[in-house]
This record gives C-alpha cells, structure tokens and sequence, in this order.
C-alpha cells in the first residue's frame, strides 16, 4: 500500500503529462503535499487491521532472515 502511494502520488505532482503538476508551481509545495500522502498511508497502515500483525509480514527481508535463524518455520 505504501509503495502504491508514493508511485501514484509522484506520478500525479511530478510527471509533466498531468494537470497537477501545472497547477501547483512550486516544487516545495509538491514536496510537501507528497511527504504528507506518505505519512498518512503509514498511520493508516500502522492503524489498520494490517498494522496489528508482525512487522515481518511487511518486510520479505526479515521473514526471510528471521527464518534463515530458525525462529520461525514453515
């Protein structure tokens, strides 16, 4: 989900093919609105249902170390 804002989120207020990127002129304030969409994703994320399970789950890096270790199996 996080990964999916910040693609959508650059895409409208950075790419020259659309409309918000024109209308809002000042790259600050682009900067500012996109570092807010990705902090609200997280506090929903960290909020939702999703938030409550081991952070694991959302990083593929520390399952997979996590199992490498044996502290978890299969």
């Amino acid at each position: 989900m996080f990964m999916i804002m910040a693609g959508i989120s650059m895409i409208l207020l950075e790419s020259p093919d659309y409309l918000l990127r024109e209308s809002i002129t000042d790259s600050d304030l682009r900067r500012i609105i996109i570092g807010l969409a990705m902090g609200l994703t997280t506090i929903g994320i960290i909020y939702s249902l999703l938030g409550r399970q081991p952070s694991p789950h959302f990083n593929p890096a520390v399952t997979l170390t996590f199992f490498r270790l044996g502290k978890i199996t299969k």
